[in-house]
């Protein structure tokens, strides 16, 4: 049995997903979006369909993730071209806001990655893992 089709018309409004770590601020991302902020900073906005805090929105007025909605309609969503070459949102929009230092992320091609995760699994390197996956 088919899922019944939920009806699209026009954009979608998306609603963000909140990443509360240590170093982000306590007034940025809520004053952004017109909230009370009880619960401490508010490091990262995430815009996207991330699996791991995908965005939601709202059809027929049932909350839906954006992930789960691409993936039932993801030519629709993304278009022909990003839907045959992605398959998926080929990225991740946030909204940063932090009040202490924090580490810098350099994020690999494929083939850097690859090296480095051999390189790191060379005796003299034992213990010291970036390249987890």
């Amino acid at each position: 049995m088919t899922k019944p089709q939920r009806s699209m018309t026009g954009p979608l409004p998306i609603d963000g997903r909140i990443q509360p770590y240590a170093w982000g601020d306590p007034g940025f991302i809520p004053s952004l979006l017109g909230i009370e902020n009880p619960e401490g900073p508010y490091a990262e906005l995430w815009l996207g369909a991330h699996p791991d805090l995908p965005a939601s929105t709202s059809l027929d007025g049932t909350e839906v993730a954006l992930d789960e909605l691409i993936s039932e309609r993801h030519a629709e969503i993304l278009g022909d071209n990003v839907a045959q070459t992605f398959g998926k949102l080929p990225y991740l929009l946030k909204v940063l806001a932090a009040v202490r230092p924090l580490s810098i992320q350099v994020h690999p091609n494929r083939a850097q990655a690859a090296a480095g995760f051999a390189r790191e699994h060379e005796p003299e390197f034992a213990g010291t893992h970036s390249y987890r996956d």
